[in-house]
């Protein structure tokens, strides 16, 4: 970390530059949203995941160690996905490797209900929820991963399903950009929302951030006014050339993206109103279970990146995201800035403001905090100056003016 200060009373940190969540468990354990925050047991939560398949014992340790504090699984611990009740010792040995490194598991469904494949699939869903729903390492249950709005009476009838027999566990649904115009109908298909943009490609076609920007102001203008809906977003750490086609050449150039970008788009979730994170996808720089054609090195580049951002997004979600209670946007010059303000409930506690360049140039902006703030006058508008991709954290003193 750099570190520059201003004025006596404020520090900035740059941090290197550059979920889901939670719904309507009645006995207040479990997992459930209260006011858009997700809590667990009674206790505030903040989601950081990733997409695996099955695990390793040292994937495991691995994810444990940095600062993971969930995994969403698509294969609920197999090797693929299965329609029938043979796979639940394996599922069973799946949470509990989670639950004895205190982690949690979003299990998956989304893939059961394909009544024209498997028509009995229904009874399956309902006996996977009864049978897992009491296990200490759930946190959810994977509903939806793009389905289109036409399959909402589907989506709502398992949605139905599922809280009937487990009241006291979230359901999560992601949905691309595509849908972003009709993602309120979507609402009472899950407990959870988010999106998954993907902008990055590589640094000639980058040049910033926009789609995500839009997606993530899209699922929150969707459903940032219900109070029973969490929203959490999910962040690119893959490379598009698992998409490389004849047809799709600009994949086959795609690379995996640098540990600045990673960061500011990890960041830009919470800054955006997202109360939690998913990375996709685990495979994608471990080689487990996938990513066969990138070699040993460039995997190991990619898991440092993750490894290090991981690790700061953990710092924040203990200091920043649990504590507060508040998110302000904040206003900047630059369209490619965004900011926001996190304020504690406690007027002892301060605040924090995040700012995210998301740009790959560097840019100075003036920064604009309402009065409505307890932020000292001279700071309501202030100047920074922020390199490509850089994400700045600036911390208030207890004090206030």
């Amino acid at each position: 970390f750099r570190i520059y200060t201003p004025s006596p009373t404020k520090n900035m940190t740059r941090m290197l530059a550059s979920i889901v969540l939670l719904a309507g468990a009645a006995t207040g354990l479990g997992s459930q949203v209260d006011q858009g925050r997700v809590m667990v047991d009674g206790a505030p939560y903040f989601p950081l995941g990733t997409y695996v398949h099955n695990l390793t014992v040292e994937n495991w340790d691995y994810l444990a160690a940095a600062g993971y504090n969930h995994v969403l699984t698509y294969t609920n611990g197999h090797t693929e996905v299965w329609y029938n009740t043979s796979g639940f010792d394996t599922t069973q040995v799946f949470l509990d490797a989670a639950a004895a490194r205190n982690m949690r598991v979003i299990l998956s469904l989304k893939d059961f209900y394909n009544a024209t494949k498997h028509p009995g699939i229904k009874a399956v869903v309902s006996d996977t929820v009864d049978r897992f729903k009491n296990h200490t390492a759930l946190l959810g249950w994977y509903l939806n991963d793009e389905y289109r709005s036409s399959e909402l009476p589907l989506l709502k009838q398992m949605y139905q399903l599922v809280k009937g027999i487990d009241p006291d566990h979230i359901t999560y649904a992601v949905e691309d950009s595509e849908q972003l115009g009709v993602l309120a109908d979507f609402y009472g298909t899950a407990d959870v929302f988010g999106v998954d943009p993907y902008p990055w490609k590589n640094v000639t076609e980058t040049t910033t951030l926009a789609s995500e920007v839009v997606a993530l102001q899209g699922v929150e203008e969707a459903f940032g006014n219900k109070t029973d809906v969490a929203v959490c977003t999910v962040a690119q750490a893959f490379s598009w050339t698992v998409g490389c086609t004849p047809e799709r050449e600009w994949a086959c150039a795609a690379t995996f993206p640098p540990e600045p970008v990673l960061l500011a788009m990890s960041v830009l979730e919470p800054v955006l109103g997202s109360v939690g994170l998913v990375h996709y996808s685990f495979d994608q720089w471990t080689g487990h279970g996938g990513a066969t054609h990138v070699s040993a090195g460039e995997l190991a580049k990619r898991k440092a990146a993750v490894t290090t951002v991981m690790r700061q997004m953990k710092a924040l979600a203990d200091s920043v995201f649990l504590p507060r209670s508040h998110r302000l946007a904040l206003s900047a010059t630059d369209p490619n800035v965004k900011a926001s303000q996190f304020s504690s409930a406690s007027a002892a506690d301060g605040s924090t403001i995040l700012i995210v360049n998301a740009q790959n140039k560097a840019t100075t902006v003036v920064i604009s905090v309402p009065d409505s703030t307890h932020w000292v006058g001279a700071l309501r508008n202030w100047s920074v100056s922020l390199e490509p991709w850089e994400v700045l954290r600036q911390d208030e003193a207890a004090t206030r003016q």
